[in-house]
């Protein structure tokens, strides 16, 4: 019995063409590996990645010509809003689906600390943009989106 435990089931040749890796498959593996990272990066430099925030609104003066509304924003980003930023606005029961966004700029930031619930905000002052396809009405409420930063992924991960 001892003398069939050693036995060679195959030839030299097979051994050596399971034991060899083809050249092709490691040298085309890298090569894939290589242009797919490439593709990405390329992705990453390329495809913007905004930084939005929502905040609730409320109209605090209207007439024929403007629109002005209040924003409380949580005090975290007290340094990344500027005067001048654009927003887009959707009003209470008039859903953007169906009546569109409305636009409109940031005309002043009040720097105070407002607490409420426990979280802390501060006040900003908007200006709307007029005509609006409805009526809007004093004290009404809506949903600002404010975009405070439209950097790439590549710029985010890379920081400054």
């Amino acid at each position: 019995m001892t003398e069939y435990d050693n036995i060679e089931l195959r030839s030299e040749k097979v051994r050596n063409i399971i034991g060899r890796v083809p050249p092709e498959l490691a040298t085309g593996g890298t090569v894939y590996i290589a242009f797919l990272l490439f593709v990405l990066f390329i992705a990453a430099a390329i495809i913007p990645y905004p930084e939005n925030i929502r905040t609730g609104i409320i109209v605090t003066y209207k007439d024929r010509q403007h629109i002005q509304a209040e924003a409380y924003i949580p005090y975290r980003f007290i340094n990344r809003i500027e005067d001048g930023t654009d927003i887009i606005v959707e009003m209470e029961g008039f859903t953007a689906q169906r009546y569109g966004y409305n636009s409109g700029v940031i005309e002043a930031v009040e720097d105070s600390l407002i607490s409420r619930n426990g979280t802390n905000y501060f006040r900003a002052y908007l200006t709307l943009k007029v005509p609006f396809k409805y009526d809007v009405k004093w004290n009404m409420q809506g949903v600002a989106t404010i975009t405070i930063s439209d950097k790439s992924i590549l710029q985010y991960m890379l920081g400054k």
